[in-house]
């Protein structure tokens, strides 16, 4: 980092801070009985991201922006701060969607569906459940069309969770039968 800080080279820099901000999340994931710790290290991984994220925009890199928001997005919902995470994974997932990055396309599609599904749990299903099962259905067909076993089955997983929530059995059955 200090020797592209001294070059200059703010995409390098860029990369460098959402790295520094997985590793302050890491740490604050490890936290178990100290709050006031967790939340410091989420502060620090916080504001590693906006600044690589000010710096994926100034440089006009919509990757490294995508990528940044949903950085941005996981912490917040790590956080449970579930509408600032919407924010950021809508944001990224516009900007994904804009230039086609079909490898990072079905990773939010699953953030955003997973969050339906906590949005649902919070309100007693309706209309998040079957938002959540639209993104995760999404999510499954372009892992599964680019041949992302790990995804899709992260994918699969939460849609059979999703399933068994809606009361849905035989299809939490199926869709936990293809996580497995």
């Amino acid at each position: 980092l200090k020797m592209d800080e001294k070059v200059n080279d703010k995409m390098h820099i860029a990369a460098w801070l959402g790295n520094i901000g997985n590793v302050y999340k890491m740490k604050a994931l490890a936290v178990i009985d100290n709050e006031i710790l967790r939340d410091s290290l989420n502060g620090k991984a916080l504001d590693n991201y906006f600044r690589s994220l000010k710096l994926d925009e100034e440089l006009g890199d919509k990757n490294g922006t995508s990528r940044a928001l949903d950085l941005i997005g996981n912490l917040y919902l790590e956080k449970k701060d579930d509408q600032n995470a919407l924010i950021y994974y809508s944001k990224s997932l516009k900007i994904a969607e804009e230039i086609g990055d079909k490898n990072h396309i079905p990773v939010i599609l699953k953030n955003i569906g997973s969050l339906y599904v906590i949005f649902g749990q919070k309100s007693k299903g309706g209309i998040a459940y079957k938002t959540a099962e639209e993104y995760m259905l999404k999510a499954i067909k372009l892992n599964s069309e680019m041949g992302a076993l790990n995804q899709t089955m992260d994918a699969e997983s939460t849609l059979s969770e999703l399933y068994s929530l809606m009361n849905k059995d035989a299809l939490a059955l199926e869709h936990f039968k293809k996580y497995i």
